[in-house]
């Protein structure tokens, strides 16, 4: 450690001594010239009235000087040791009042940037376990909303609009199948795959969507039989709506999100307020959606661990900046 200090002290006299024989030279202004909007490829006057940094300045402080002289309101100049700043006073005799000079190693500086960026990663962190501890509590409500309606409704297609989500229904008039759609990234059992999603209409031209249930990733869409006959039973949901991610596609056997405002311009129609999920006889090869599944999530361990997080985070920021 001692032969490294003493390494670092041999250095710095010698840049010392190259620094104050520059400032005779006539190359010197070329040096401090460097330094330049054009040369950096900024706009004209992007340093004016503009606080910068000169850190590692050395021994002339070239670096501060055309700060200064390209019209910097005011520049701090940094380096290790105090003895290697006495040329730069005369240097920047002209602009006496908009420099400050200060002793110290950049390893040291509280880092404003990455302070306040730390924070805002903290933010995030804070409300991303508040979003997951919503969940949490939004999902026990809709198991119990779930749960809540088991006595089976006879309807027709058009008395949905006046029932309630979650309710557990049959609908009772003949349907033609219209258009069929496979739902992405669905996950059964551990295994991937989509969702069958189909349109269908009553002799009223009444149009509900359905979500027939899971099917495999080599699942056929070509195959499927039209004419074939179900029980629609099952539980009425609200569509999903875009938030993030990527828009459904027109003119495409894929979806990934059942959004009724897509379906309804892909289509030309008009859908009622909810699409039924079948919950039994959902047809061959078919795996009927488990609708607790969703509401089974660990949301609130998230909750904890975005939390964790979050105040390690803080106590990270606040000893590196010798807060605490």
């Amino acid at each position: 450690m001692l032969l490294m200090k003493r390494h670092d002290k041999i250095t710095r006299n010698l840049f010392n001594k190259i620094h104050l024989k520059q400032i005779k030279t006539p190359g010197y202004k070329r040096v401090v010239n460097l330094l330049s909007e054009k040369n950096l490829n900024l706009p004209k006057d992007f340093f004016k009235d503009k606080i910068c940094a000169d850190l590692g300045c050395g021994s002339t402080g070239a670096g501060a000087l055309n700060l200064l002289n390209l019209g910097a309101k005011e520049v701090h100049l940094m380096d290790m040791h105090k003895h290697i700043f006495k040329p730069i006073k005369q240097n920047l005799k002209k602009h006496d009042g908009k420099f400050k000079i200060h002793v110290g190693s950049l390893e040291k500086l509280p880092f404003k940037v990455l302070f306040y960026l730390g924070f805002i990663i903290v933010i995030i962190f804070i409300g991303l376990s508040y979003w997951q501890l919503t969940s949490h509590y939004d999902d026990r409500n809709n198991l119990e909303n779930i749960t809540k309606y088991e006595k089976l409704l006879k309807v027709s297609i058009s008395d949905i609009n006046n029932l309630s989500e979650f309710q557990y229904i049959q609908i009772d008039d003949p349907v033609s199948l219209i258009d069929t759609w496979l739902l992405r990234s669905r996950v059964n059992n551990g295994q991937n795959g989509y969702n069958r999603i189909d349109l269908v209409v009553d002799s009223f031209n009444n149009y509900i969507v359905v979500n027939r249930g899971w099917v495999p990733l080599d699942f056929d869409i070509d195959s499927i039989d039209k004419l074939e006959a179900f029980e629609y039973i099952g539980k009425l949901l609200t569509y999903d709506t875009q938030t993030i991610g990527q828009d459904d596609i027109t003119q495409s056997n894929y979806l990934f999100r059942v959004d009724k405002f897509f379906l309804e311009s892909e289509k030309n129609i008009t859908l009622q307020n909810f699409y039924l999920t079948l919950t039994e006889e959902c047809g061959t090869n078919i795996e009927c959606v488990n609708l607790t599944e969703p509401y089974d999530a660990p949301h609130l361990s998230y909750a904890f661990q975005w939390l964790f997080f979050a105040i390690c985070l803080t106590i990270v920021i606040l000893r590196k900046n010798k807060l605490i």
